[in-house]
């Protein structure tokens, strides 16, 4: 197999508790032993981006090793709520709203493919306000994703009691829209499984110390691939000196066995995502100035409970299962880098998607294929050379 679109690639070399992590099936070993010698493609990051690359590619028949630092969706692809919400996180019309868009639609084919088993729901999310301003901003967003030609409907105080059961206070005003939510952690994990059955390599616990063309040296030894695409979340940049950087968030899983919430509900200061087992995530805050600083603080989950029980008052006597704090991998202008690293031949990137790295990692994943495959173009919103980014192939 000769890749397309790889500048100077040349013909390629053939040869921990309440909240549970889900594992790879035991009739789908990752390899850790024995792993030969080099590969079409070699992928940096075993979250949801890169397990969902690996599949892409090893079911388009190319030969794959995933590498990953930790274990499989230890990082952000674990602690994230899940949602695919491109239009209840959208302030307005632009290019990261239209790629979220087409990433949504991707889901029902992903769920079918992959036999579902990873709890996709699309029956929407509802966003609340109790203040004045706030319900402004709504009707706004509801009016101009109606021009859009998008669901976008305000609902009165009955309909937001309906679809958000216990909900405070008087709200001024409620969004649904058609959005959701799925289990990013075994979405992760079912991607890996696919990738796996097709012939894909799995490496756990092997970081990438440097990656260059057509190589990852890693503590195991150098892995030799016709391309390296780094999809490391936020330590892509200390790898490749992309101009990503990480984006601390932490949230906190509460279980209240028995509450009816069914919709995912945003209100003034958080966002609450219904999971099994009457638990709620509750998230998230976003804290770019902590950089790699993975503790959990007491002021920000403090500041998260206080929301949640604004919302729903009923959840200031949840049980409080797992705070956790992660980082997700941020980009200058908000848009994930996908494609070519510059500097770096070979080398590609496929990081920076920020808070929708669930939502856009089939699409990320299918528009990788097709230009490592069939030389396609790359939507140029999302194209690395957009920053003016020298690579240096440094140890993550």
């Amino acid at each position: 197999m000769r890749l397309q679109h790889v500048p100077r690639a040349g013909r390629l070399l053939q040869g921990r508790g309440a909240w549970p992590r889900p594992r790879l099936n035991p009739g789908v070993r990752p390899c850790r032993d024995g792993m030969r010698e080099s590969f079409d493609v070699a992928v940096v990051g075993g979250g949801v981006i890169g397990c969902a690359l690996a599949s892409e590619l090893a079911r388009r028949g190319a030969s794959v090793v995933l590498l990953e630092r930790e274990r499989l969706a230890a990082g952000a692809s674990y602690g994230a709520g899940g949602m695919l919400a491109p239009q209840v996180e959208a302030h307005g019309p632009g290019p990261l709203l239209e790629l979220g868009l087409t990433a949504r639609a991707l889901f029902p084919d992903v769920a079918e493919r992959l036999g579902g088993g990873f709890d996709l729901d699309l029956s929407g999310i509802v966003r609340v306000t109790f203040t004045e301003e706030g319900a402004a901003e709504l009707r706004s967003r509801a009016e101009w994703q109606g021009r859009r030609g998008l669901q976008a409907r305000i609902l009165d105080a009955a309909e937001a009691r309906d679809r958000v059961p216990g909900l405070a206070g008087d709200p001024r005003a409620a969004l649904w829209v058609p959005d959701g939510q799925l289990d990013p952690a075994r979405l992760t994990v079912a991607l890996a499984e696919e990738a796996v059955r097709h012939g894909a390599r799995v490496r756990e616990g092997v970081p990438a110390l440097h990656v260059g063309p057509g190589r990852v040296d890693t503590a195991a030894g150098p892995v030799v691939a016709g391309a390296v695409v780094v999809a490391a979340g936020a330590w892509s940049g200390p790898l490749t000196a992309a101009p990503g950087y990480p984006v601390k968030g932490q949230r906190v899983v509460l279980r209240l066995p028995g509450h009816p919430l069914r919709h995912t509900t945003w209100g003034d200061g958080c966002y609450l995502v219904p999971k099994a087992g009457g638990r709620v995530l509750v998230g998230a805050t976003e804290e770019p100035e902590a950089g790699f600083d993975r503790r959990v603080t007491a002021e920000a989950l403090a500041r998260l409970l206080r929301a949640a029980a604004a919302v729903i008052p009923a959840l200031a006597g949840a049980e409080v299962m797992e705070p956790w704090a992660g980082l997700r991998p941020g980009s200058p202008d908000g848009l994930p880098l996908i494609g070519p690293a510059p500097g770096l031949d070979g080398v590609w990137l496929a990081t920076g998607h920020q808070r929708n790295g669930i939502l856009l990692a089939p699409w990320t994943a299918h528009l990788i294929a097709d230009a490592l495959l069939e030389g396609a173009a790359l939507p140029e919103a999302c194209l690395p050379e957009r920053f003016a980014v020298t690579g240096s192939g440094g140890a993550a």
